[in-house]
């Protein structure tokens, strides 16, 4: 994404326009803010149309409100339909609770621009610039995780039941802002999700359906804390080219083993609360490095908003809503893009597994090549001395198991396409 475009260019110029019309207008309208202003100077020119510009993007975002509201004749407090529930309802009303989730955490090495197009393809080139989301970071985060019980916190599905789940997820974490000027302005952080595979239907349809989280039906061996000698496994519909002629098929997509050379003899890092998990995992893994996201002109020391992580704590998840349309297939009916807010609510146990040479065991990262599953290519990760068509291994920088119970709450849309 080239944030410097002629575009956006033109928009910075007629926004600090904006702000500066407005500036003048209340200078003429209030003499004496000029005397004022005179009298205490503000700072560096670069400062100056900065601020202009964030004047101006206010007034406009006024204007497009009062346009919503008053112009297309649709009020911002009509409410939407109710929705028509069904004995057999597979979307389970949000938010939810979950509890006995073990999950394994595996970070991986990746590519920043590759990363970055991933969040141009799905985020950025829908929102016109409104909101950005550039990766955090060239690691990623790959999960096993296997849940003891999901189940909605509201009537009527509370009294539904619960249902167990398994899922592998990959996580990549993105600063979230907007460039104003020269300056890339970090608003928040969420974690962004390109792949995500569950074990039932329920669980596939209440993520896509409610918050546009693109699940896909998939099936794992999950190992116990206690057989970590056993591989890790995801199987799911896979296609190996995109053809006519080309015919789904169930296939192995990632496997994670125990490689030989960890010290068994060692004794493993035991974690007793959530913020001390989080925060070694932070300290291991980053240090007091600081890191560079594209086009933030400004150092971020990421450690210490890792170190911000609590029992409670919000952790947004942010994903893209979209439903095809029924008449033309290759339009969206909706699409918005969604951000979800998930908190750990209770912290059970947890402990280091491997960093380089520390821990009890050693990893190794097994994804193989599909053409419905570009995992490889998309995120960039390395592919050592692997063919395109091989499987690629590789060793995880930092390997880790937690188990806790957590919540998915009501989203928030970020930014909405208008019909």
């Amino acid at each position: 994404m080239n944030v410097n475009s002629a575009a956006q260019l033109l928009q910075t110029g007629f926004r600090t326009a904006l702000g500066a019309s407005s500036a003048i207008a209340e200078l003429l309208h209030n003499p004496q803010k000029l005397a004022d202003i005179l009298a205490k100077p503000p700072g560096s020119p670069d400062r100056l149309l900065q601020d202009l510009a964030a004047r101006g993007e206010s007034i406009e975002q006024e204007a497009h409100k009062f346009g919503e509201t008053f112009l297309s004749g649709v009020s911002n407090h009509s409410k939407p339909p109710q929705y028509i529930e069904r004995a057999n309802e597979q979307c389970f009303l949000q938010p939810y609770d979950i509890k006995g989730t073990n999950l394994y955490g595996f970070v991986l090495e990746s590519s920043l621009p590759q990363l970055q197009n991933l969040c141009d393809k799905y985020l950025n080139n829908l929102t016109s610039g409104q909101v950005e989301y550039r990766p955090a970071t060239h690691y990623i985060l790959l999960t096993f995780g296997s849940i003891d019980s999901l189940a909605s916190r509201e009537k009527p599905d509370r009294d539904r039941g619960y249902i167990d789940e398994q899922e592998v997820v990959i996580w990549v974490l993105t600063a979230v802002g907007q460039q104003r000027g020269s300056i890339f302005q970090i608003d928040r952080f969420a974690w962004f999700v390109p792949y995500i595979f569950v074990s039932n239907s329920p669980a596939l349809a209440s993520g896509r359906e409610v918050y546009g989280i693109p699940k896909e039906i998939a099936s794992f061996n999950i190992p116990s804390i206690d057989r970590l000698q056993d591989p890790f496994s995801l199987h799911t519909y896979t296609w190996k080219t995109l053809t006519a002629q080309t015919e789904a098929k169930w296939e192995q997509l990632i496997r994670v083993s125990q490689k030989n050379g960890g010290s068994e003899s060692q004794s493993p890092k035991i974690w007793t609360s959530y913020s001390e998990a989080v925060a070694e995992i932070a300290q291991l893994f980053f240090g007091d490095s600081i890191m560079k996201i594209p086009g933030l002109s400004l150092p971020l020391n990421l450690l210490e908003y890792l170190l911000q992580y609590r029992l409670n704590a919000e952790i947004p998840v942010v994903m893209l809503k979209q439903f095809r349309d029924e008449k033309d297939g290759k339009q969206a009916c909706y699409q918005a893009i969604v951000e979800i807010p998930m908190k750990v609510s209770k912290y059970h146990a947890g402990r280091l597994l491997s960093f380089g040479s520390t821990g009890g065991s050693q990893f190794e990262v097994t994804i193989y090549n599909f053409a419905s599953h570009p995992i490889v290519t998309e995120l960039g990760l390395p592919r050592g001395q692997a063919e395109p068509e091989q499987p690629v291994n590789i060793q995880p920088n930092l390997a880790f198991w937690l188990n806790f119970d957590f919540t998915v709450e009501n989203g928030t849309t970020v930014w909405k396409a208008h019909s």
